[in-house]
């Protein structure tokens, strides 16, 4: 049963993950991004930067700082997958990443002010 609540919060937040990378590609670059294309990009970013995170977990397990050090690597992560399945530079896939993590921060903080936690939605 956990497995399954785990995928479905997957799914759900590559499904969020989609709409914003579509928006995000829509104010930095103009470009239109196909909602199923879209998805699997989210989805292949988030599989890769799991990857990457479990390594430097492993890497890092000793330092406190290690958790901090992952953070702009998978940015850079993201932003490679982006830049690669969208045909754009590294520097715009950058830029969408972080218009990402703003729209991923607004959602977060209305979801708070809303008193909407994650515990509310699944249970």
């Amino acid at each position: 049963m956990g497995i399954l609540i785990v995928l479905i919060i997957v799914a759900i937040v590559c499904l969020i993950g989609a709409v914003f990378l579509r928006i995000a590609a829509k104010l930095v670059d103009s470009l239109d991004v196909p909602f199923g294309e879209a998805y699997a990009t989210v989805f292949i970013a988030a599989l890769v930067s799991w990857v990457v995170g479990m390594m430097l977990g492993y890497i890092f397990r000793a330092m406190p700082a290690g958790r901090i050090l992952s953070i702009p690597i998978n940015l850079l992560v993201q932003a490679g997958v982006f830049a690669w399945r969208l045909s754009i530079t590294f520097g715009k896939a950058l830029l969408i990443s972080l218009v990402m993590i703003v729209l991923w921060i607004v959602v977060w903080f209305i979801a708070g002010l809303l008193g909407i936690g994650i515990g509310r939605i699944i249970f």
